[in-house]
């Protein structure tokens, strides 16, 4: 009985929310662009780097970025396209779908282009080998989601679980978010660890849980702003305290005081798949929690400012993030095999190759539709010439 009232007073308070005022978030395009930015340094191999290198300890630390682009991007879907599907659900799951079989179409060129080109390398593709096996099997294994190589491994991800979250997304509208909350949960606790399904049935918990936080965004905003002004700031202030706090004392031990200072692992042989990236493990979970709060707590109040501070470049990859995230991963690969990093490459340099990797990215996304227009030109004059 206890749980069927607890049921319905959820279901009662989450109906009673109204998710149909929706203006554009620039905070989620500004961390969504920070994001892009470090995942694009944690992948270069010019390594140690002083371009945000040290301050992620390559993906290595408590949570990363990883984490926080995966949210966001659920939390967009939720929060774009919420009010929309009881309205429009044939017109949403279309729109949803379509994203969907792009993401998987990309998923299955980028796999075999990179298959394709680390085959035909003199010496191999320095930093992977791909699947070792006949081009039938390369084929079924890609398109069948089985197989991915690259640096855009993201994707398919992506194309599964915009595939169901028109479902994920009418269930939510139609009071059952707590069944969603529950499946998703469920699915993270007995399949997180099964091999081959883990990138899905791990991943799949931020992403789902992204949503159900977009639908109910603007609500919750609200909701925090009719708390007294007094304890909005000293929660406030003790929530970025504690995120930025246990920020900075995991960078300095993992990355400065274990291994230089006191040359010991980390953390404890037992104590590290609790932070397991791969299956989300629950200290992960916790902590990346902490951490997105934190950011989003400090880009929601500064956004303008930040924005301002970065010329608005954060901005424009935040928006454009699907692109960016497909160049990044063809720029890095084209640099691992044009320009490998050498041996003891110097900090210097490294640092150099990561800001001008991610400036000839900003470039190419701020130009795009110029680049395109220029492209589109040049082809139909080839074609008329001939």
């Amino acid at each position: 009985m206890f749980f069927i009232a607890l049921k319905s007073t959820v279901s009662n308070w989450i109906a009673s929310l109204n998710p149909d005022n929706r203006s554009r978030l620039i905070a989620l395009d500004l961390l969504r662009g920070l994001f892009l930015v470090i995942i694009f340094a944690d992948h270069l191999a010019y390594q140690p780097s002083l371009f945000f290198q040290l301050a992620t300890n390559n993906s290595a630390l408590l949570a990363s970025a990883a984490e926080g682009f995966f949210v966001i991007s659920g939390i967009l879907v939720g929060y774009i396209y919420g009010p929309k599907i009881i309205k429009q659900p044939l017109a949403v799951a279309k729109k949803l779908w379509k994203r969907a079989g792009t993401l998987y179409l990309l998923t299955i060129v980028f796999t075999l282009l990179y298959t394709l080109w680390a085959y035909l390398l003199p010496d191999g593709y320095p930093r992977a080998v791909p699947y070792q096996g006949s081009a039938m099997e390369i084929l079924f294994k890609t398109i069948t989601l089985q197989y991915q190589f690259g640096w855009a491994d993201f994707l398919g991800r992506y194309a599964v679980f915009m595939a169901v979250s028109p479902l994920v997304l009418w269930l939510i509208a139609k009071g059952y978010v707590w069944l969603v909350a529950l499946l998703s949960v469920l699915v993270w606790y007995f399949y997180a660890f099964t091999p081959i399904l883990q990138f899905y049935t791990a991943w799949q918990l931020i992403f789902m849980f992204g949503i159900i936080i977009g639908f109910y965004l603007p609500s919750i905003e609200a909701a925090v702003k009719r708390i007294p002004q007094k304890i909005r700031q000293v929660s406030w202030w003790s929530i970025v305290t504690l995120g930025v706090g246990t920020y900075i004392v995991s960078v300095a031990w993992i990355v400065i005081i274990a291994p230089h200072v006191l040359s010991i692992l980390w953390m404890p042989h037992e104590i590290i798949p609790y932070f397991d990236k791969n299956s989300l493990a629950k200290g992960r979970i916790a902590v990346g929690v902490l951490w997105f709060l934190t950011l989003y707590l400090l880009f929601r109040r500064y956004e303008k400012w930040i924005s301002s501070a970065t010329k608005g470049s954060l901005l424009i990859l935040g928006k454009a993030s699907l692109f960016v995230y497909c160049l990044q991963a063809f720029i890095i690969f084209s640099v691992d095999v044009f320009v490998p990093a050498p041996e003891n490459s110097p900090i210097i340099l490294n640092t150099l190759v990561g800001v001008v990797g991610i400036w000839v990215v900003y470039i190419i996304t701020k130009h795009r539709a110029s680049i395109k227009q220029w492209v589109q030109q040049m082809w139909r004059a080839l074609l008329h010439s001939k």
